[in-house]
């Protein structure tokens, strides 16, 4: 109960108990608050290419697939304290859980990155 929200004051200024009404209010609400203003142009190709840029092998290795053994490896050398998720799940939880839910969080880490 402690991350509940009981009620909420909707657009219209009403007051709402609702837990669907109340999850809607606020996907609305940052919908509207995270939206672009105004329509965004795209860069000019002289500004993009009088930067810094960098060489072939850099360009390769950020371009290249994150493997399940790369995520695996980050994971379990981080600290057991710190929270990969904001649902409190402790990177100890996913090491000691590894090996049931390894695959479902490679899976989840490789979309991310793909999309």
């Amino acid at each position: 109960m402690r991350h509940h929200i009981p009620v909420i004051i909707r657009n219209d200024v009403m007051l709402t108990s609702s837990t669907e009404e109340v999850g809607r209010e606020f996907v609305s609400y940052y919908k509207e608050l995270l939206r672009t203003s105004k329509p965004t142009i795209p860069p000019r190709a002289k500004v993009v290419h009088c930067g810094a840029c960098i060489n072939a092998d850099s360009h390769d290795l950020l371009l290249t697939l994150v493997t399940a053994d790369d995520i695996k490896q980050v994971l379990f050398i981080m600290n057991d304290d710190k929270a990969l998720e904001p649902d409190g799940y402790t990177s100890t939880f996913f090491k000691k859980a590894w090996n049931i839910v390894g695959d479902d969080f490679c899976s989840a880490v490789q979309d991310f990155f793909a999309s």
